[in-house]
């Protein structure tokens, strides 16, 4: 397995050594020192229930577009009371409405 497909907690085994990724870039080996991994670097599974990142986790991890639309609108109305009513925020705002469709 690559480490760029394990999730953040998961314990792997890396050129003889034990770690468990703490970020994107970062695991700590057993003995408390971070390393920078590869994201192509091959693993060696450690924990029973190791599993690449499920589609299902990418799912959870996205928003429902209502509530974007909301918190978007939210967001640009503040942004009027700062700049005022300026072309190029409507025209942005614009580009982003289309963006999400």
């Amino acid at each position: 397995m690559k480490f760029q497909e394990i999730a953040i907690g998961t314990r792997f085994g890396f050129e003889g050594e034990e770690y468990v990724k703490t970020s994107a870039m970062l695991a700590t080996s057993s003995a408390g020192k971070q390393r920078l991994i590869r994201r192509s670097a091959n693993l060696t599974s450690l924990d029973a229930a190791t599993t690449p990142i499920a589609s299902s986790q990418a799912a959870s991890d996205s928003v429902d577009r209502q509530q974007t639309l909301q918190a978007f609108e939210i967001f640009y109305q503040a942004c009027i009371q700062v700049a005022g009513e300026d072309p190029r925020l409507a025209s942005a705002r614009q580009h982003f409405l289309s963006a999400l469709t």
